[in-house]
């Protein structure tokens, strides 16, 4: 595993200990874990939320814009009108 052997496992191992306790090693622990398993749905792709909000987003601009273009047309069409 990562060219690592036996002893510089257990040396490791001895360094967390001393760096978060006893006690919070359970807690470190899943959080390590819960770290992983998000990183790698990441990879994976299967976090689809942020690309459905922003295909909305999308959307709301292209409305928006479809929107205004139909103002800026609307005022043209009215400056070309010749008012005597």
């Amino acid at each position: 595993m990562f060219g690592l052997g036996t002893t510089e496992l257990i040396i490791i191992l001895a360094i967390v200990i001393m760096l978060f306790g006893v006690g919070k090693l359970p807690i470190v622990a899943k959080q390590l874990g819960a770290g992983i398993r998000n990183f790698q749905k990441s990879v994976r792709g299967e976090d689809d939320d942020e690309p459905a909000a922003a295909d909305k987003r999308i959307e709301d601009k292209r409305a928006d814009a479809l929107a205004s273009e139909a103002s800026v047309t609307e005022t043209e069409k009215s400056e070309n009108k010749v008012i005597f």
